[in-house]
Parts: C-alpha cells; sequence; structure tokens
C-alpha cells in the first residue's frame, strides 16, 4: 500500500473511532499500520494499542524495547506502569 493510501486509511479509521463504530477487523488493521500513524496521534496510537511511554522493558534481561520483542533475548516484553514498576 502505497504512503497517500495509507494516510487516507488511517484518516478513514479514525473517522470510524469518532463514529463509535470501527470493528474487530479495523482495529486489527489499525494495528498492522501503527508504523505509519504520527507520534503525536493519541487517538489512532491509543486504538492501534501502542504503549503510552513507547518503552517497554524485558522480564528476563531488563533491555528496553519498543517493538513489543526484545531485541536482545528475544523474549516478550512486558510495560512499566506509571510509576516505572514492572
Amino acid at each position: 500500500m502505497a504512503n497517500d493510501q495509507i494516510k487516507v486509511r488511517l484518516e478513514y479509521l479514525r473517522g470510524e473511532i469518532k463514529a463509535e463504530r470501527i470493528s474487530y477487523g479495523e482495529i486489527v488493521e489499525l494495528q498492522s499500520l501503527a508504523e505509519y500513524i504520527e507520534p503525536g496521534d493519541v487517538v489512532l496510537l491509543e486504538w492501534a494499542g501502542v504503549p503510552e511511554n513507547g518503552n517497554d522493558i524485558c522480564r528476563n534481561c531488563e533491555a528496553a524495547s519498543i517493538s513489543g520483542c526484545c531485541e536482545e533475548c528475544g523474549q516478550i516484553v512486558k510495560e512499566k506502569n506509571e510509576s516505572g514498576v514492572l
């Protein structure tokens, strides 16, 4: 999908969110497009399931990760809570 098409699709999905009629399939699509969402677009990032702080910590080796999987050891990471505790 071209960047222009992605932007159009993200705006369509934003409209579905605002109208409170976004489907589960559209949420999955939004999650697949998360890397194209602008960093300050809180609405789309939240609906795409992107962590607010952008920093997850690996339970196994405590390396920071933004991908959901630790680049150091390959384990699933756990998001820090607001106080910085795992």
